[in-house]
């Protein structure tokens, strides 16, 4: 082991957690690459909004892994799609496992229907917004 005290080990894996930095995490000797187990840090950082915060890093950091996921592009949501049979043009409309909002596995934006391109339906999205600020165009 390496003597560190013990608030500043907490401090340091602390504010990796909150910059998002969740997967293999190592011991702060540089000439050292012992991985902390998750349970080990979690124990030092004793901080219940920081423990939450870093499981949900960590699923959402292994989720963006697999590329057969997207997650809900509704603001706010935690949720995600599963391909699992693994069809990306035949299956081009998602629904949400939280909040069953639908959105495109193309564009990954609300979905637009079959007929009607994904660029196109952001233009028309941004035509209905500028139409309302008066904004040329």
């Amino acid at each position: 082991g390496h003597n560190y005290c013990k608030p500043c080990l907490a401090t340091h894996y602390k504010l990796k957690i909150l910059d998002g930095e969740v997967l293999n995490l190592t011991c702060v000797d540089p000439n050292c690459e012992r991985r902390i187990p998750d349970k080990e840090i979690l124990q030092l950082v004793n901080d219940e909004k920081v423990a939450k915060k870093f499981h949900k890093f960590k699923r959402n950091a292994l989720l963006t892994m697999d590329k057969n996921v997207i997650f809900c592009c509704r603001p706010n949501c935690d949720g995600y799609y599963y391909n699992e049979k693994r069809c990306y043009h035949l299956c081009a409309k998602l629904q949400c496992n939280q909040c069953d909002t639908r959105m495109c596995w193309k564009c990954k934006q609300p979905f637009h229907g079959y007929f009607l391109g994904c660029n196109t339906n952001i233009d028309i999205s941004y035509y209905k917004w500028a139409l309302l600020r008066d904004i040329q165009q």
